[in-house]
């Protein structure tokens, strides 16, 4: 049992390594050609390499343009590469439809795009998933109204602080219970490492954790992390989030607090 642990963890590493390393050269598949379902009823023929075409990115997707909208195939893509490739088509388009092909992808690219002020409509067919994803105008950005400081905590541990670790659990339970009471409370919690076994199944703060949630405050846990020690089927609140929405959550905070 504990070499087959120790197999998983090591192909979950080479897993995140092989993502890592692939971002300058994503999805080079050899059938770019791949049909695709209609949206709205109209459906697009895929440009082949080498014409001249406005590139989304630098990336090797396939895409094309109907009716002035341009389509961008990321089915097959590896997390966190959808978002990343969303990033680089919303930097260059007002309208675009995005196609993947799991909910998860679906999700965080949603997420994103929501959180850059965009306007999102999804429509499900044959198990894959076609996000029309919509610039809002800047006088529509205008009057949206304030927003308020945003607080991040990031959490790569299950304990606080460095010791005993019976001392270390019962300062972390009682760090998220503070935070409850907090005024405002915090944008998002971000769970790292050993951190996801909080937000996990036997976690003794998993309460504390649904009631923040209820508040408002997203729950980040890192996907790979989760898999790296068996436990995404077991997350139990908040959602399973990739390092690309860790680290633009990072760099957007406010204020960011480190217990």
């Amino acid at each position: 049992m504990a070499a087959a642990g120790v197999s998983h963890r090591k192909k979950v590493i080479q897993e995140a390594d092989k993502q890592i390393g692939g971002y300058a050269n994503i999805h080079r598949r050899k059938n770019q050609m791949k049909e695709i379902d209609t949206f709205d009823g109209a459906k697009p023929r895929f440009l082949k390499r080498g014409k001249k075409r406005r590139s989304v990115s630098t990336l090797s997707v396939p895409r094309a343009s109907v009716r002035g909208v341009e389509w961008v195939d990321c089915r097959g893509m590896a997390c966190p590469q959808p978002v990343v490739t969303a990033k680089k088509a919303l930097e260059e388009s007002e309208e675009f439809i995005l196609i993947v092909d799991n909910p998860a992808a679906r999700d965080n690219v949603e997420r994103f795009a929501q959180s850059q002020g965009a306007v999102v409509d999804v429509e499900e067919k044959r198990n894959d998933f076609y996000l029309r994803i919509q610039k809002r105008s800047a006088c529509d950005m205008a009057e949206s109204p304030q927003k308020a400081e945003k607080v991040v905590v990031y959490i790569n541990s299950n304990l606080l602080g460095v010791g005993e670790e019976a001392l270390g659990a019962i300062l972390m339970r009682a760090f998220l219970k503070v935070l409850l009471d907090l005024k405002p409370v915090p944008a998002k919690l971000i769970f790292i490492n050993s951190g996801v076994r909080l937000t996990s199944e036997g976690s003794d703060v998993l309460e504390t954790l649904q009631d923040l949630s209820g508040k408002g405050v997203g729950i980040l846990s890192c996907g790979t992390c989760l898999d790296f020690y068996g436990l995404k089927e077991k997350l139990k609140v908040g959602i399973v989030s990739n390092m690309f929405d860790i680290a633009q959550s990072l760099l957007e905070a406010d204020r960011l607090i480190r217990p």
